[in-house]
C-alpha cells in the first residue's frame, strides 16, 4: 500500500497546535502547525469530540494513536475527524460511522524518480487528525456513472 502523509487538518478555526507536544491529547478543532516530515515526531494518542451537524448534531468521538516501531509509523484511527462535519445544506448520502483501521508507513520516506499514479487499489493518504483521504472515491473520475445507487428496500418475504 502506498501512502502520503499529509500534515494538515480541516478546520475553520484560528487555533493552532503543535502535535509533537506530548501533553496534548484533545485535538478538537485544532489546526496543526508542525511541518516535520518525521512521523515519529507525532507519536501520541489523540482524541476529539465533534458533531455531525446535519444529523441532529450527533456527537462522535475521534480516536487516533500514532506509534513507531521497527522503522514504521502506525496510525490506528476510527477515522472521525477533529472538527464538526456534514455542515452544508445537503446531508451526506449515508450516516457517518466509526471505521477502525490501522495504516502503516515507513518512518523514513524517500522521494522516488517516478510518479505513483492515484488508484482505487490503495488509500491515498491519512491526515494527522485520523481521517483518510481517498481522492478517487466511488462515483468520481469516471468511476461508474457519477451517481451513487440507492439500494432497494429489503423485502423479508422474498
Amino acid at each position: 500500500m502506498a501512502f502520503i502523509l499529509l500534515l494538515s487538518a480541516c478546520s475553520d478555526t484560528s487555533e493552532s497546535s503543535d502535535t509533537s507536544d506530548t501533553s496534548l491529547s484533545d485535538i478538537t478543532d485544532k489546526v496543526f502547525t508542525n511541518r516535520s516530515a518525521n512521523c515519529a515526531d507525532y507519536a501520541n494518542s489523540f482524541t476529539s469530540s465533534v458533531k455531525d451537524v446535519n444529523n441532529s448534531n450527533q456527537v462522535f468521538n475521534g480516536s487516533l494513536t500514532i506509534s513507531v516501531a521497527n522503522g514504521e509509523c502506525s496510525f490506528a484511527t476510527n477515522q472521525i475527524p477533529n472538527h464538526d462535519f456534514n455542515d452544508v445544506g445537503t446531508k451526506f448520502a449515508n450516516n457517518v460511522a466509526e471505521v477502525n483501521h490501522t495504516f502503516s508507513v515507513t518512518a523514513t520516506p524517500e522521494a522516488t524518480g517516478s510518479v505513483t499514479q492515484l488508484s482505487l487499489s490503495y488509500d491515498n493518504a491519512i491526515f494527522l487528525n485520523g481521517s483518510k483521504l481517498d481522492l478517487l472515491a466511488a462515483a468520481c473520475y469516471n468511476v461508474g456513472n457519477g451517481k451513487i445507487p440507492v439500494a432497494p428496500p429489503l423485502n423479508p418475504h422474498s
